[in-house]
């Protein structure tokens, strides 16, 4: 009899402890996350959570999270061949050297290089004629804590980015647009860094 008394007890403590993991981790405010993408991935149980349009996202694997920026520019039918990336952050610059986390991807779009004319399925009509270009993208990509600092500044001080190609150069400024959704990614990241 005390040994199934001690067994209801041990079974109880079991219990009471696996409802306490399952309420450990709090779900994530909708208030945080409104209009953003977010995909979660069964293989990894990673979730992501992106804005369109946006350098930063967060990851989110079990209790861990990482804020990852990623800065990219693109140029139809020739790689950029991106060199280094500068940054200007309200009077400070931050010079990021071509490394292992460069990277080009060649992605072929197919474009309409003539429109249609006449009306559909008449004698005089012409149908529309496409063709397939390539788009580069060069693109630089870190989630390094020691980078946390930079992507809180970009977040929210004027930024100015140039990227540096062998051939040409290209300068953005982005706009508070773009820098309400990183402020927003920002303090998605910290939610559930301290949870």
């Amino acid at each position: 009899l005390k040994t199934e008394m001690k067994m209801k007890k041990i079974f109880a403590c079991l219990l009471a402890l696996a409802s306490l993991a399952a309420y450990a981790v709090e779900p994530v405010s909708p208030k945080l996350t409104k209009g953003m993408n977010v995909v979660s991935d069964e293989f990894t149980n990673a979730t992501t959570y992106t804005f369109k349009d946006c350098p930063l996202s967060v990851v989110c694997s079990g209790d861990s999270a990482a804020l990852v920026l990623e800065l990219s520019v693109v140029q139809w039918d020739a790689p950029f061949d991106l060199q280094r990336i500068i940054i200007l952050v309200d009077g400070e610059t931050t010079q990021i050297e071509k490394d292992g986390d460069f990277s080009s991807v060649d992605k072929p779009q197919r474009q309409m290089s003539q429109g249609a004319s006449g009306s559909f399925g008449s004698a005089s009509y012409r149908g529309a004629q496409y063709v397939t270009r390539s788009l580069f993208v060069d693109a630089w990509r870190t989630d390094a804590p020691d980078r946390r600092p930079l992507m809180r500044s970009i977040a929210s001080l004027p930024t100015k980015i140039r990227f540096v190609g062998s051939r040409e150069n290209v300068d953005i400024k982005l706009s508070s647009k773009r820098q309400k959704k990183m402020a927003a990614m920002v303090a998605l990241f910290d939610a559930l860094s301290n949870r």
